[in-house]
């Protein structure tokens, strides 16, 4: 097909446009003439997702590491990696050359699969939680070190995914510029104070004095913890801020830190309740907050309140989700003094979002009006909207509902539950003032209730 002969310039607006809306068609759009190729090879090779295992290198001569071989400027175009390791009992991989050519990329994201290819008989064949993981100090760092310890300066975006005891000072030496760091169920298998031990276990050449790291200036930090199968073991926030460089320094510069996801489970065990106002004191520039824990014991939140007040004029969503057990528990964990200490400075709090899972039912006491009094005050200028989800569990096993079924805004709840509140009522009774300033047309007040069963 003849070439277009219409600017460069115009043409790449359309292939844009072509990977926005229908990616595929971006496929269809290289085949026809070589002026289109070289523009969508920008968009087709952009993210590249590559399975380390024992069948996908021993088939080198064909896919995406022939193709590198073959044209090798295509990882020029790669702005994300994803390497994803098999559990496939290969452990002494030989890496292909072939990585060494992505040298330009934006995000760059390791994760390990647990399940083998008979995936179904996982849980019989591995019944420990160990084969869930890479060791990172086992047979395989070799690997580890030519996947990820070479400099890439234009990184900044670096995500890890089911780990054990992660080399993060000998990597992150090698990414200075990374500034979002996303961790998925990882683990460590000792409480260490400092990385050294881990660096050292690693290392297969001479110990040697390595220059300190300069701390990484996170901007966002994502930290999920709740699949791990054992809550001592989880690389939790506590064990984070306990990372140390071997000179004692911090790996990490939490004071611009713009976005904070956690997520953990067993918070008794974890020590989150500690752990989380060491680390919003460390933070001077948070814009968005998000917690998402889980407790078997009433724990409070405390010291989150004073804790965030150093975010005070950046702080716009605060996203809190909760899980429950017992029905005497306070389901806000004491989320109202909270507020009120940081609601007593000037704030720029925009949304506040709650979600509650219950099993065995919810208290409907002061503790929602005394959000509601909290959140009526002239402290919170710029909040537009409050959002409060509750999601109670029908655990009895003759229940004739699903998990599609819902009940929102307070309507009838099943007469044959054992939850003996009224929902219409702690809607309406507990949050006066909130559902009199939804009338106004600039605040948002949602109130739902969504039934769930086991």
């Amino acid at each position: 097909m003849p070439c277009p002969t219409l600017p460069v310039e115009v043409l790449e607006h359309i292939v844009k446009d072509l990977a926005c809306n229908d990616p595929k068609r971006v496929k269809n759009c290289a085949l026809t003439c070589w002026a289109l190729l070289g523009i969508c090879r920008k968009y087709l090779f952009a993210k590249v997702l590559i399975v380390i295992s024992a069948q996908s290198l021993a088939r080198r001569e064909e896919g995406i590491f022939a193709l590198l071989r073959k044209s090798p400027e295509i990882a020029g175009y790669t702005r994300y990696l994803h390497i994803r390791i098999a559990n496939d009992g290969e452990r002494n991989w030989v890496t292909p050359p072939e990585l060494k050519l992505f040298s330009k990329l934006r995000t760059y994201e390791i994760s390990f699969d647990p399940y083998p290819p008979n995936h179904s008989s996982f849980r019989s064949r591995y019944p420990h939680s160990d084969d869930a993981f890479l060791n990172c100090t086992e047979t395989l760092v070799p690997t580890l070190r030519k996947l990820l310890f070479r400099p890439i300066r234009t990184l900044v975006v670096l995500k890890l995914d089911r780990m054990t005891n992660f080399p993060f000072c000998d990597v992150l030496r090698n990414f200075p510029n990374v500034r979002t760091l996303m961790l998925t169920n990882m683990e460590v298998n000792k409480v260490v104070e400092a990385d050294s031990e881990i660096a050292t276990v690693t290392d297969s050449r001479p110990t040697q004095a390595l220059p300190g790291l300069n701390p990484i200036k996170l901007r966002t930090l994502h930290s999920d913890c709740w699949g791990s199968f054992e809550a001592t073991r989880a690389l939790t926030i506590k064990k984070l801020l306990d990372l140390r460089q071997p000179n004692g320094q911090a790996i990490f510069d939490f004071s611009r830190l713009k976005i904070l996801h956690i997520r953990e489970s067993d918070v008794e065990e974890t020590g989150l309740a500690i752990a989380l106002p060491k680390l919003l004191l460390q933070t001077h520039q948070l814009t968005k907050f998000i917690l998402d824990h889980q407790a078997a014991e009433n724990i409070t939140l405390s010291g989150v309140g004073q804790a965030l007040v150093a975010s005070r004029m950046t702080l716009k969503t605060l996203r809190i989700k909760s899980s429950m057990d017992d029905f005497d528990d306070d389901p806000l964990h004491g989320l109202p003094d909270e507020l009120a200490i940081f609601g007593a400075q000037l704030n720029v709090l925009e949304s506040l979002s709650l979600e509650i899972n219950m099993t065995s039912g919810c208290s409907t006491g002061n503790e929602w009006g005394e959000l509601d009094e909290v959140l009526d005050t002239l402290s919170w200028p710029k909040l537009k909207s409050v959002s409060i989800v509750l999601k109670p569990r029908l655990t009895e096993p003759d229940m004739e509902f699903s998990r599609s079924d819902s009940y929102e805004d307070g309507d009838m709840v099943p007469e044959d539950t054992d939850f003996d509140y009224d929902l219409k009522a702690l809607r309406t009774l507990q949050f006066p003032e909130l559902l009199r300033k939804s009338k106004k047309s600039d605040f948002r007040f949602q109130f739902k209730v969504l039934w769930e069963s086991y």
